[in-house]
């Protein structure tokens, strides 16, 4: 199975769980990490793939990249690649605000 199966068999999968989004703000619910990575782990494991999350800056623009990778052949990848924004965060230090956009991503 190449890594474009595995995703969508997973995606698939992810699908069927039925999430609940634990998060609430206001108005509207949301999914928080807690409630999606675990179930995420699991298929990455039944799936035999493995993700890498990294935030880069080419040629000045700050990038986020996730890359899911074979682990029976770790050079068939699929990469997913958006732009950041920057996060302020009112009363926050500053790694408060790194560690929010890192979430968000």
């Amino acid at each position: 199975m190449n890594i474009q199966e595995k995703i969508v068999k997973a995606r698939i999968d992810l699908q069927a769980l039925n999430l609940k989004k634990t998060g609430k703000n206001q108005n509207i619910s949301y999914y928080e990490l807690g409630d999606f990575l675990p179930a995420v782990n699991q298929l990455a494991g039944k799936y035999e793939f493995y993700t890498k999350f990294k935030i880069v800056t080419d040629q000045g623009q700050e990038k986020a990249i996730l890359t899911v990778s074979s682990l029976s052949d770790s050079k068939e990848r699929e990469a997913y690649i958006i732009p950041t924004a920057e996060v302020s965060l009112p009363h926050g230090q500053a790694i408060q605000s790194l560690g929010a956009k890192i979430t968000y991503l």
